[in-house]
């Protein structure tokens, strides 16, 4: 490109520019004006002028606010519809709750009427069984060998009604029978497998009670020694509604059944407030209960628990549930904690390193309440075991014998 030719590009660039500035300027000058607003007060005149410039910025601030405002009215009305139907959606959710409940009280509704349904039908199944020993009795008595038959009927091939009656309705007796016989046969011997098995459970923690030398009949609430609890007055059925009975010996081996569980809910209920189990995992016995002669003294005197020797510091345990009546030091037994286990059984852990409970804490099965120590009177580390009954010191031994038959691997 010469020189002209840049010359020429940089005279139409410069016209055009010039051109763009003089529209800009007419527009300028015929829509904004120099405007003067005249102000008269108290007989004088003022006046205030407006400069193009004034008005322009004027007008792009008021476009700006204008801009603005219809965004933000924007944005509320885009609000507020997303909260309505966020709300249309919470009513619908309200409505499908309102309509499963319906159709779960309707299953139920379902499910009762066919539970009632189901038991109609063994009623019915029962009065078919009552018919059939009823015909089977019939049979025996007009079906002898010395009776006339009578006339056949089409159809059966020459055989008698009688035939018919022992032929075709009792087989299907004897299979609605047999049937429920294999049902009452298995339901009877699962009864009394269930009820062997309760009877051993009941005799062994029955011993176990025995053994620790407690009264049985005292442990056991009331319950578990007379049966289920039931009463209210007698109202007699006429015979019409007396429910039929398949097998009337089946509803006493599940009464009895019951009576049995029952008891050994009370034997467990009592088990679990005893204390059954040595307060240390690993010891051996250092001391026994009853007369000894003293370590100190070397004299003849009463030890009124189990000293349980072994490693300071074993953590020592608590052997049933309870509150924790006495947790600090006391004379000879040195750092003593004392648990009451609720019928007047106690049991007190003395010659303790450490005690982790105090007075008024309620206290779990195994929980650990302290470590094995020789504060007090001893002459080495062990644990003074206790098990107080009535305010009488008792034979620990006999409550740790009892629990083999409890704890058993």
């Amino acid at each position: 490109m010469c020189e002209g030719d840049d010359r020429t590009v940089l005279e139409r660039v410069k016209y055009l520019w010039a051109r763009g500035h003089s529209r800009v300027a007419r527009f300028v000058a015929q829509h904004f004006p120099e405007r003067q607003f005249l102000l008269r007060s108290r007989g004088s005149v003022n006046y205030v002028g407006l400069s193009p410039r004034t008005q322009i910025l004027g007008a792009v601030g008021i476009a700006i606010f204008g801009t603005w405002f219809l965004f933000a009215s924007g944005s509320l009305v885009v609000q507020s519809y997303m909260i309505d139907e966020r709300d249309q959606r919470l009513t619908d959710i309200g409505q499908a709750y309102s309509s499963l409940n319906g159709e779960l009280t309707q299953v139920q509704q379902r499910f009762l009427t066919a539970t009632e349904a189901i038991e109609a039908k063994h009623d019915q199944l029962a009065r078919m069984v009552d018919e059939k020993r009823s015909i089977e009795k019939r049979i025996q008595t007009n079906g002898g060998p010395n009776k006339k038959k009578n006339s056949t009927s089409a159809g059966n091939d020459g055989l008698t009604s009688d035939d018919v009656a022992s032929d075709v309705i009792m087989p299907r007796f004897v299979g609605v029978g047999g049937r429920l016989a294999s049902v009452m046969e298995s339901q009877s011997d699962l009864i009394a497998q269930v009820q062997d098995r309760t009877k051993s459970n009941v005799s062994d923690l029955e011993t176990a009670i025995q053994v620790t030398g407690l009264d049985l009949n005292r442990l056991l609430p009331e319950g578990a020694l007379y049966g289920p609890a039931m009463g209210g007055p007698l109202v007699r059925l006429p015979n019409s509604e007396i429910p039929s009975r398949v097998d009337d010996g089946f509803d006493q081996r599940v009464q009895a059944l019951a009576n049995h569980l029952s008891r050994l809910s009370g034997l467990e209920s009592a088990v679990q407030s005893l204390p059954l189990i040595p307060p240390v995992q690993h010891y051996y016995v250092s001391s026994k209960f009853g007369k000894r002669r003293d370590p100190v003294t070397r004299q003849w005197s009463m030890h009124a628990g189990l000293d349980l020797a072994g490693v300071r510091r074993t953590p020592v345990l608590a052997t049933a549930p309870g509150v924790v009546t006495h947790a600090r030091r006391k004379g000879p037994y040195g750092k003593l904690v004392e648990i009451d286990h609720g019928q007047g059984l106690k049991t007190r852990y003395g010659h303790l390193h450490k005690i982790f409970v105090k007075k008024g804490d309620k206290v779990g099965f195994r929980q650990k309440i302290g470590q094995m120590g020789s504060t007090g009177r001893t002459t080495g580390p062990h644990v003074h075991y206790e098990v107080w009954v009535d305010g009488k010191p008792r034979n620990p031994a006999k409550f740790l014998k009892a629990g083999q038959y409890v704890f058993r691997k």
